[in-house]
């Protein structure tokens, strides 16, 4: 009959809640199997016939004692509920605008800085204009905090919908589900929880059509009948939001996979990741509602790795269950950054994907037979692969471009020449270490995506301005090595960290 929201604090901590006003001659026990699940309350409005009024003494209506106006119910009740909230509701756009606003204040305090240090260089007097700038530069700290926490939206809030999916497929797919979600106070900028949610949909209605089994099936495997989907996530120190989606049901069959996909059967997990990730491959001969049209993991992997910078893995064991793991950053606009050069121009990387900065010996580095472009460098008695950034970028370093030759440059030729820093990175769950020229330091960028698909490069996740009017690229060293290194540079190794 009636839908009325009720700001202020609601059950399972969300900010909004609807109370529902239904006239039935229904049981609760049949309201609660229609709306799937226990609301906060079930309250009967149902009463016995009151007794035929005297007419000569109507029944009193609640009046305001101040206005002498008739109160109702609901007026009386809505005051209560609201005054409990303190919340206020802004448009994203405005808060867009303010981020671009600060953006516009990094990049001058960027400029800032590079004016003071070149006073500085000239002999000028600029003790206290450096003290202003450290204040200027804490208070843009601040601020960009504070906005920050206005634009995060809570982890709970945004898999809101994931339930009544769940419901729906399990209507339609006649299989039992059971949904848990563990995302405690995890929170996540509203711009990059837009993006992922439907990648999160794609997982979740893959994990209900295609992995779990009918409840005869899992009778017969000795599994429970219900199925379980498990989807979890906390934030990482590195500025990251790592997510994980389990089920336990038949696992990924991989000769099926490489069926589909008229291919060979992968001999590891992240190749039969790669296979399930191309474009149009579905197992299912048939399209339904819900499967069938070859549009899930590859808009996963689209929006994790390529629109968010992020990183998508996956464990599977027949019959027991996949768990799909995917991390990725807290907000994709203003970053902390390390700025490199290479081959004589300048590059960046966001802070949260580099694991590690080592030296790199050039006498100890060796070079496999037979890997082209790769070397191995010791890191802690483990063996890392070491990779030269501008040979992957096909920029040649000073070095070469003069001709220099050599026993030491003749050892890592292809591998590293003339680099002595090393950035280590994740690439499938293994570290991997691209060869610099310099380390020129860490500052916080704005980075802008590159959205044009005519200048859109794998591993490139964007552009900046480091103050000096010019371009800079942000690069993505895990993509871009996973782009670049099978066209012809490294050797497969073991973890598959290339193909």
């Amino acid at each position: 009959m009636k839908v009325l929201p009720l700001s202020g604090a609601a059950a399972g901590g969300a900010s909004l809640a609807f109370a529902l006003l239904l006239l039935t001659s229904a049981e609760d026990a049949v309201l609660l199997d229609v709306v799937g699940g226990a609301p906060a309350t079930v309250r009967s409005l149902a009463a016995a016939a009151p007794a035929a009024p005297d007419a000569a003494s109507p029944a009193p209506v609640p009046t305001d004692s101040a206005l002498g106006t008739p109160v109702f119910e609901e007026e009386l009740e809505e005051p209560e509920v609201r005054r409990g909230g303190g919340l206020l509701r802004v448009e994203v756009s405005r808060l867009d605008e303010a981020m671009e606003w600060l953006a516009a204040l990094v990049v001058n305090r960027s400029r800032l800085t590079r004016a003071v240090a070149a006073l500085t260089a000239a002999g000028a007097p600029t003790r206290e204009l450096a003290t202003i700038l450290q204040e200027n530069g804490r208070q843009l700290r601040d601020l960009r905090s504070a906005i920050l926490r206005l634009r995060m939206v809570r982890m709970g809030d945004v898999l809101e919908r994931l339930p009544l999916l769940v419901r729906g497929l399990r209507r339609t797919t006649g299989k039992a589900v059971r949904l848990e979600l563990d995302v405690g106070d995890a929170e996540l900028d509203k711009a990059v929880a837009d993006r992922l949610m439907p990648a999160l949909v794609h997982l979740v209605r893959n994990a209900v059509d295609h992995a779990l089994e009918l409840p005869e099936e899992r009778l017969a495997a000795g599994k429970p009948p219900e199925g379980l989907v498990r989807l979890g996530c906390h934030a990482r120190s590195s500025g990251q939001l790592e997510i994980t989606l389990r089920d336990d049901g038949r696992g990924v069959d991989a000769k099926a996979v490489a069926k589909a996909a008229n291919a060979p059967v992968p001999d590891s997990v992240d190749g039969l990741l790669d296979l399930l990730c191309r474009p149009g491959l579905s197992t299912r001969q048939e399209a339904t509602r819900t499967s069938g049209r070859g549009m899930g993991m590859d808009i996963v992997r689209r929006i994790v790795v390529e629109q968010l910078g992020g990183e998508l893995r996956m464990e599977t064991r027949k019959g027991a269950g996949t768990t799909f793991t995917l991390r990725v950053p807290l907000t994709v606009t203003l970053v902390d950054a390390i700025v490199f050069e290479c081959a004589g121009l300048k590059y960046a990387v966001s802070v949260g994907t580099v694991e590690e900065l080592i030296d790199v010996d050039m006498l100890k580095v060796v070079r496999p037979a037979g890997a082209d472009g790769l070397g191995l460098v010791e890191r802690r008695g483990a063996a890392v692969p070491l990779v030269s950034l501008a040979r992957l970028l096909e920029r040649t370093t000073a070095l070469e471009q003069a001709g220099v030759t050599g026993a030491v440059t003749g050892a890592v030729t292809g591998a590293v020449t003339g680099a002595s820093k090393a950035l280590i990175v994740r690439q499938r769950g293994e570290p991997v270490a691209f060869a610099v020229d310099r380390l020129l330091g860490q500052q916080e960028i704005v980075l802008r995506p590159l959205e044009d698909p005519l200048v859109r490069v794998a591993g490139v996740a964007g552009a900046t301005d480091l103050g000096d009017g010019r371009p800079t690229l942000v690069l993505d060293l895990g993509a871009l090595g996973a782009a670049r290194v099978g066209r012809g540079m490294g050797a497969s190794r073991s973890g598959g960290w290339a193909s």
